[in-house]
């Protein structure tokens, strides 16, 4: 910033040196003048003027000094009035560094980073005062940064990386309480649902949500929280039936309204409404650091290769459906440069190192394709790279790499090198501005070029309009298309040229062609579901129609999306009018029903809270941050500790199997027996892991073992001391969630323990504990000595009808549909034929309920009876014979008592294959009834 400073003080450096070389020689010619002196020295002319002449010296170099120390004073003053943008921008480079986490991909230097700050020191805009000018190079520098980042990023990462900034900043001054931070990342710790109050509003609040209301009252600025809503419930329902909750969070209840700031507003909206956490994000943002660090910059090609060099190799990170090679080669194509390309695979490394070598002497443009594909060829490409720099390359000279995201993909070509990807980006106005800034539509020829000025631009609106529209409708999953097809750029691409084409040749629009080659033959030959094809198709009659060349036609119901009338005459007009939409767009855009966005939101909201907590971003400093930065909270080996103690605590003793067996032995009539054994088996097997982690924690904490030590069955399951506690500060349970994370091995040994019960809810500690606290209770005996579990049914009454059913571990089963189906039906002389259905309860995210509903027979004759009984049984009806009667099958378990006939069930949560009925009569069996009753 200021080289003349650094400069004169280190003129300083030197020049004090000197002076303080002068005295010594001074010092030492005085003492040699004394030495040497014979007699009196006030005889010796010769060494009085020595003396003298040595005094006027070392005043002279003392007065030096002295104003040498007043310079440099001034200059370190100067200096230190630029240490708050060292501060910040020191914040900001431990933000980049913790997305190493999130994607291999993600590498960013130290180097990197100083080059781009010593750019933004002279782009940015100067000023003579110091205030000023240290906030202009803040804003810059920030914004800079944003926009490198992110154009290196996955749109599914872009606002982690906004959240992460924002975060990091209120962190290092003091403006962020850790503890609410980590609650709104990792959420409440209530290990025994038991203890919670009672729900004040079931019809409305689900259970989860009370008990997160419970958590959150724990915080300091919460407290009262539960009572208030448990007092007044009605009061906080406005929010949860809102379709827009993030706007009406500014006005809760009295005094939450005031009480609150921002950032504690969003874990309220976490409790009622998580869906809806994704705008409110956006939101919160927006009013910290601005709109521009939630609108990330669209795909800038040239922008990136300015900020290349010829020993900076360019990286297209890839992902599913994009290939950037039409668009780089039309970019070569501008520059007037040859490029080269080669597909790596086997035997293709010397090719790509010849290529390499003819680029760096021709000065033409090298691309080496699919690097994910050549693992073993990395080393010699990060070789080559490194070799850059002492071989001076052609000034024209640019290598162009495009892989997928790979942990084999040197690193050092990572952090190093100008990192690219080109998604569709998120949000129909994100993408319909990336439409109209890739080639042909931003090429100025191309635009001016059809005669017909109004239909055309008319028609090319709505077209990139279509193209966004077809691309969003996959956030909805199934609502949106049956399948996920992949609609790209190249389709669109043809597509505006057809229409340029078709305006040109034709008089009249030629509707009918342009919808046949768009939806037929360009986006339709993807389309291979024939509703999607019909979707497809209507879509199309919507844009290509001639209430499209009209007056501001809606292309929604509520008519936010319209052609506009003289706004789309030059791309820059068009530009700036698709800038003014709505950032994210509403269902009814889609045809879609408000309520389609909660599947869609709760997903993103998941995806995005699990990539933040995988950065680990301030979650394992264990202190509560205050406003004046201190730790007022538990320390990390305290808060570890106490959730320790309490999961053991939790924790329920091991069955003892073999008293088990001798209880309940294997026998012919009871086949659940054996399902008992082993499902006790792998209980044990769970409990006992979980226990032998816990107390390694401890023992670490204490100081008795090794963090990185093992335990006693370290061999058959490796548990990090390290990973474990970091995990339980997280409130998630180490066990590891996919195969990439741990590398296979510890996902076999691990993974087997955490079984079924664990599957529901992956990563919950409290979730997770509580069916294995609880798991004893419902195992007990029942009136004829069978072990059984009551089941979960919605109301007391069902409970009571459905009291003798028989499910071992209701939560241990592998398949959960079976272990409900064995159930023993009282009087099934009654009921012709009972239906097993399912219904949704109306609170909001609450689990399905199920219950038996007994249906009759029609009358008739036996052909009608038997016809019916056979739809009957295909739509998936328990069949019972109306009267029992006695014959020996060896199917039947007691004699002289009909079997219990199971249709087909689809179990859509295990294999997703149907069951014929005989592989689940080990669930099932029919006993006497006291009163004489199958």
């Amino acid at each position: 910033e200021r080289p003349d400073l650094e400069e004169e003080k280190s003129n300083l450096v030197v020049e004090g040196n000197e002076n303080r070389r002068q005295l010594k020689e001074i010092e030492d010619k005085i003492l040699e003048v004394l030495g040497s002196a014979g007699g009196s020295i006030l005889e010796d002319a010769s060494a009085i003027k020595i003396l003298d002449d040595a005094k006027k010296l070392s005043n002279e170099i003392e007065a030096k000094q002295k104003v040498a120390y007043e310079t440099e004073e001034k200059i370190d003053e100067a200096r230190e009035g630029y240490r708050p943008v060292a501060y910040r921008t020191s914040l900001l480079f431990f933000c980049i560094s913790d997305l190493a986490s999130v994607d291999p991909m993600y590498q960013y230097s130290l180097n990197w980073f100083i080059e781009l700050f010593v750019r933004s020191i002279a782009d940015s805009l100067p000023d003579s005062a110091l205030d000023r000018r240290m906030t202009n190079l803040n804003e810059y520098f920030q914004y800079f940064l944003y926009q490198n980042v992110c154009r290196s990023l996955f749109e599914k990462d872009k606002l982690v990386f906004s959240l992460l900034l924002c975060v990091k900043l209120m962190e290092g001054y003091h403006r962020l309480n850790h503890a609410e931070w980590k609650y709104l990342i990792v959420g409440g710790i209530l290990l025994d649902a038991s203890s919670a109050p009672p729900n004040p509003a079931p019809e409305w609040l689900t259970d989860k949500s009370w008990r997160d209301f419970v958590t959150l009252s724990e915080l300091p600025a919460f407290a009262g929280l539960m009572s208030a809503v448990a007092s007044e419930p009605d009061a906080w329902r406005a929010i949860y039936d809102s379709s827009e909750p993030e706007k009406l969070i500014h006005s809760l209840p009295a005094p939450w309204s005031d009480k609150l700031n921002p950032f504690e507003l969003l874990l309220v909206l976490k409790v009622v409404r998580p869906d809806k956490i994704i705008p409110a994000i956006i939101t919160f943002v927006t009013e910290e650091l601005g709109q521009k660090f939630v609108e990330p910059p669209p795909f800038d090609l040239a922008g990136s290769y300015r900020d290349s060099a010829p020993s900076i190799p360019l990286v297209f990170i890839l992902s599913p459906g994009v290939d950037p090679m039409n668009a780089l080669i039309k970019f070569a194509e501008s520059k007037k440069v040859a490029i080269e390309s080669v597909s790596l695979g086997q035997g293709q490394g010397p090719h790509a190192e010849r290529l390499v070598s003819s680029g760096t002497t021709k000065g033409m443009w090298v691309v080496l394709q699919n690097c994910h594909l050549y693992v073993s060829w990395m080393t010699t490409l990060e070789r080559m790279v490194e070799g850059f720099e002492a071989q001076d390359p052609h000034p024209s000279f640019r290598l162009w790499l495009t892989s997928y995201p790979s942990p084999a993909f040197p690193v050092l070509v990572l952090q190093n090198g100008v990192k690219m990807t080109n998604e569709p980006p998120k949000g129909l106005r994100a993408n319909m501005l990336s439409s109209y800034l890739t080639d042909p539509i931003s090429d100025p020829e191309f635009f001016e070029a059809c005669p017909k000025r109004e239909p055309f631009t008319k028609l090319l609106f709505g077209l990139c309009f279509f193209h966004a529209w077809l691309q969003e409708r996959r956030k909805f999953g199934p609502l949106g298309w049956n399948i996920p097809y992949e609609f790209n750029e190249s389709d669109l691409r043809i597509s505006v040229r057809q229409l340029s084409l078709f305006l040109t040749e034709y008089e009249d629009v030629p509707f009918l062609a342009l919808k046949y080659t768009t939806a037929e033959c360009n986006y339709g030959g993807r389309v291979t579901d024939d509703k999607d094809r019909r979707l497809l198709n209507t879509a199309m009659d919507m844009v290509y129609a001639n209430e499209m060349l009209g007056r501001n036609h809606p292309l929604s119901e509520s008519g936010i999306y319209y052609v506009p009338e003289g706004k789309l005459d030059s791309t820059e007009d068009t530009i700036n009018f698709i800038r003014t939409l709505p950032l994210l767009p509403q269902p009814e855009v889609f045809g879609l029903h408000e309520n389609a966005d909660i599947t869609k939101d709760l997903g993103e909201t998941s995806l995005l809270l699990g990539t933040v907590l995988g950065t680990g971003a301030s979650l394992d400093s264990g202190g509560q941050g205050g406003e004046d930065g201190e730790d007022v909270g538990k320390s990390f080996d305290e808060l570890v500790a106490d959730l320790a103690k309490d999961i053991l605590a939790k924790l329920p003793p091991n069955f003892d199997i073999e008293a088990v067996q001798k209880t309940y032995p294997v026998l012919y009539e009871e086949s659940m027996n054996t399902v008992l054994a082993q499902e006790l088996t792998r209980f044990n097997r769970l409990t006992t892991t979980i226990r032998s982690s816990l107390q390694s924690v401890l023992k670490a904490l204490k100081g008795l073992v090794s963090a990185a030590q093992r335990s006693a069955r370290g061999a058959r399951a490796p548990r990090p001391v390290p990973r474990a506690a970091s995990s339980i500060s997280r409130a998630r349970t180490p066990f590891p969630r996919s195969r990439a994370q741990t590398g296979g091995d510890e996902r076999g040994a691990r993974g087997r323990l955490q079984g079924p019960l664990l599957k529901h809810h992956p990563g919950d500690v409290a979730q997770a504990i509580f069916p294995l606290a609880q798991a004893p209770r419902l195992v007990r005996g029942g009136p004829d000595g069978a072990p059984r579990v009551l089941p979960e049914v919605g109301r007391p009454r069902r409970a009571r009808r459905l009291r003798h059913a028989r499910l071992l571990l209701h939560s241990g089963f592998h398949d959960g549909d079976p272990a409900k189906l064995c159930t023993q039906i009282r009087h099934p002389h009654r009921h012709g034929r009972l239906r097993f259905r399912v219904h949704q309860r109306a609170a909001r995210g609450a689990p399905a309920g199920r219950r038996l509903r007994a249906r009759a027979l029609p009358r008739g004759s036996a052909h009608e009876r038997r016809a019916h009984a056979r739809r009957a049984q295909a739509q998936g009806a328990f069949r019972a014979p109306a009267a029992p009667a006695p014959r020996a099958h060896p199917h039947h378990p007691v004699q002289g008592l009909p079997a219990l006939q199971l249709p087909r069930v689809q179990d859509h949560r295990a294999s997703r294959r149907p069951r014929h009925h005989r592989s689940q009569q080990q669930f099932c069996h029919v006993r006497a009834h006291p009163h004489g009753q199958g």
